[in-house]
């Protein structure tokens, strides 16, 4: 029963976090950041140049979270999928942490549960959730960086253009 619960509890323990952040999502208000992103950037660009140029004069993050909203939403323009596709990064950083980080598993769940976690990173559509996901991936291919130094840099690069403190942490690890 107990080798069941350690084999199978980063599986339990994802499942739980995505249905409530599902709730979460549904019960909860796009906040203003977001919005701006989805609403002022996303639909209202009408090419690439045209997003560069509303990225540079309204923007100081990087361009990363808002070119896969811009991405998003040249197939459809309902929010729903912004969510959908904030709530996938956030729940594979979560599987993620859960499955590979070597901490207690007390001290994980209380990570995933946690305020910056599960509200910030997850239920609010914003572009911190996608720099996670990349120093996460980060920290598991460093276990066997020699073999993985290639992977490690593209994906620092990766974690760079997110935002400006994946930035700030992509260089102290490389």
């Amino acid at each position: 029963m107990l080798e069941n619960y350690k084999k199978y509890y980063p599986f339990f323990y994802t499942f739980l976090f995505l249905v409530l952040n599902i709730y979460m999502i549904y019960h909860g208000v796009l906040s203003r950041d977001a919005g701006h992103s989805w609403y002022h950037i996303a639909l209202t660009s009408t090419s690439i140049k045209d997003f560069v140029y509303k990225m540079q004069s309204s923007e100081g993050t990087p361009y990363l979270w808002n070119f896969l909203l811009y991405l998003i939403s040249r197939i459809t323009d309902n929010v729903i999928y912004m969510h959908i596709l904030h709530l996938c990064i956030s729940t594979t950083s979560t599987f993620l942490f859960l499955k590979f980080f070597p901490l207690s598993r007390i001290i994980s769940i209380l990570f995933i549960f946690g305020y910056f976690n599960f509200y910030e990173y997850s239920v609010q559509p914003r572009n911190y959730a996608i720099g996670i996901l990349f120093l996460f991936i980060f920290c598991i291919l460093y276990k066997s960086k020699n073999k993985n130094i290639i992977f490690l840099v593209l994906v620092a690069c990766i974690a760079s253009y997110a935002n400006i403190f994946s930035f700030i942490i992509a260089i102290i690890l490389l």
